[in-house]
């Protein structure tokens, strides 16, 4: 199957593509551990480690689910990602205060549904985006995930955002990570509607 960049007319660099995509993911790995380890105060933090494993390990997973169902690039749709990226961010720096200052912590059976919670999310995300490149410029689909839900990668969204706040063990991110999962949900179907 053909490559085709759709940001630009002319011919695409691949090697300076990727090589900008490779500096980009270091610094968001840096900068995510400045996130998840500063307001912590602390690396020692087994749950923190335990985030980013989780995080890490669900980018490569939808990696890998997109490659192996079609040899093509799919490009997501990034128009309101930010507002993800920035709920998540409000999670991990609450929950690290909450480690630092000991606010609620959250037992370990909390922590265990919480990493299963993300992992469903993780899963549903890698499914839906494998299904979409499967059947390409399809605007409505109605196999895979969206056989049975409308929003299966917000669906998805929204479950890895409550998740992040039982990962950590933070009861009172709980409260910001439910806020920004409800405002995506209803982001999403305001724009939908």
């Amino acid at each position: 199957m053909e490559r085709v960049t759709t940001w630009t007319a002319g011919p695409v660099d691949e090697q300076a593509v990727r090589f900008r995509l490779g500096v980009q993911w270091v610094v968001a790995l840096i900068g995510g551990l400045a996130v998840v380890f500063g307001p912590a105060g602390r690396l020692d933090w087994g749950r923190g480690w335990l985030l980013v494993a989780l995080l890490v390990g669900g980018w490569l997973a939808q990696r890998v689910a997109v490659a192996w169902w079609v040899e093509s690039e799919v490009v997501a749709d990034q128009d309101g990602a930010w507002l993800a990226w920035v709920c998540g961010l409000v999670v991990v720096v609450v929950a690290g205060l909450d480690l630092r200052f000991q606010w609620a912590p959250l037992t370990s059976w909390a922590v265990a549904a919480g990493v299963a919670i993300h992992l469903a999310g993780q899963a549903l995300i890698a499914w839906a985006l494998a299904e979409r490149a499967r059947h390409p410029g399809q605007p409505q689909l109605t196999t895979g995930p969206w056989a049975t839900m409308r929003h299966p990668i917000t669906t998805g969204v929204a479950l890895i955002l409550v998740s992040l706040a039982m990962v950590l063990g933070s009861g009172w991110a709980l409260i910001p990570a439910g806020l920004g999962a409800s405002w995506v949900v209803l982001r999403t179907y305001l724009d939908a509607g």
